[in-house]
């Protein structure tokens, strides 16, 4: 690596240190401890979900509570997610176990991004795959969808 482009890669990391700093200074300001998010799926399967989650650490983890309609499920799960508030733009990843009411264990995982269109008010795009058992088969159920999210 020659001394120009090492010298442009430890800008990069600076500038991104600080952005990640502002950040977490910002979400230690603000008040808000829970997050309402409400998805509606028409990629992969037809579904939709709603998460209620509480902030564990800033806005950097937080647990939530979710409920899903699947055609062919309804799982409950409790999730864990992490995600990188970067002003207005928060990718995140989430993960978790439930079960489904229709007498199944569920597991789920997936990602997206939040964009705040407001401080309390914003929109997401979401992928979540959701597995489970019917019958003697496991199946796997992929939702890709779109929502919006409040802060309160």
């Amino acid at each position: 690596m020659n001394k120009k482009t090492f010298l442009v890669f430890v800008l990069i990391l600076l500038l991104a240190g600080g952005t990640v700093l502002r950040a977490a200074e910002k979400a230690k300001a603000e008040k808000s401890k829970m997050e309402l998010n409400l998805v509606g799926s028409a990629g992969g399967q037809v579904g939709m979900f709603k998460s209620l989650g509480w902030y564990l650490v800033g806005r950097f983890v937080s647990a939530e509570a979710n409920i899903a309609i699947i055609l062919d499920a309804f799982p409950l799960c409790g999730n864990l997610t992490l995600q990188l508030p970067l002003w207005r733009f928060i990718p995140y990843v989430t993960g978790g176990l439930g079960f489904s009411l229709t007498g199944f264990s569920v597991a789920n995982v997936g990602g997206g991004l939040k964009v705040r269109l407001t401080q309390r008010m914003g929109i997401l795009f979401e992928y979540r795959s959701y597995t489970y058992h019917i019958r003697t088969r496991k199946k796997t159920t992929p939702l890709i969808g779109g929502g919006i999210s409040y802060l309160f």
